[in-house]
């Protein structure tokens, strides 16, 4: 039995067993050389075994060899349109996975901006609170300095002192931990920026997925809102003066 009459013996048991058309069952079982209908044995010489494929196609189908060839052509044709629309669709998929990594990170920026922002105005209540208690220690001391003798004048002083160096080091952790905030805030505007060109980037890979024939259009991906702003700061008090000392 020859190669070419095993190939048809083979297609046509094929074709018992799967139902398959013929030109489909041919297929199934044809050689790994040639591999496609088209490729030639020698230059210039088309192949006769695609000759014989053909004829034995359109005979099997019930239609002529030109019918066929335009038939097995347009197939190949969707073939290749199925396989690139899939690559284009598999890139704006990865496309997206990285828009949604980048968001994520964005997301995770904000959230650790928001956490530096409320430690900032804690640390800000507290510094107000410490200077509060400062103004008071400085009334008693003019208190003391109007009605008290001398002792209680310089322990009241002294009592003041302390109290507005507290409050000037509260003030200073309330200021590094606002400009930490600030600093925690730009770089959630950063990746959140990082996160609108990705998507913008998955978008546009989508929209070029979908200009394939046959794709389902999914629509664009829901731009995300910017991070709001920081609030502004509450003006700082101005610093009681210190006041003079008892007399000598």
């Amino acid at each position: 039995m020859t190669q070419d009459k095993a190939r048809k013996t083979a297609a046509r048991q094929r074709m018992a067993e799967t139902g398959e058309p013929y030109s489909v069952a041919r297929r199934g079982v044809q050689d790994p050389q040639p591999s496609t209908p088209g490729e030639q044995d020698e230059p210039g010489t088309a192949s006769e075994w695609d000759e014989r494929y053909y004829a034995d196609g359109a005979a099997s189908e019930g239609i002529t060899v030109e019918e066929f060839k335009a038939r097995e052509a347009a197939g190949r044709a969707r073939e290749r349109a199925d396989e690139e629309a899939n690559g284009a669709q598999e890139w704006a998929d990865r496309a997206q996975d990285r828009a949604d990594r980048a968001q994520q990170r964005a997301d995770q920026a904000r959230d650790r901006a928001e956490e530096a922002r409320d430690r900032a105005d804690e640390a800000q209540d507290r510094a107000d609170e410490a200077q509060d208690r400062a103004d008071e220690a400085w009334e008693a001391a003019d208190e003391a300095r109007e009605a008290s003798g001398r002792e209680d004048q310089e322990r009241a002083r002294r009592e003041a002192l302390s109290a507005q160096a507290r409050a000037d080091h509260a003030q200073e952790q309330a200021d590094r931990a606002q400009e930490r905030a600030d600093r925690e805030q730009e770089r959630a505007d950063r990746e959140q920026e990082r996160a609108d060109r990705e998507r913008e980037r998955a978008n546009r890979e989508q929209d070029r997925a979908e200009d394939f024939p046959g794709r389902t259009h999914a629509g664009p991906g829901i731009p995300r809102p910017p991070l709001p702003p920081l609030p502004p700061r509450p003006p700082r008090l101005p610093r009681s003066p210190l006041p003079p000392g008892p007399p000598r």
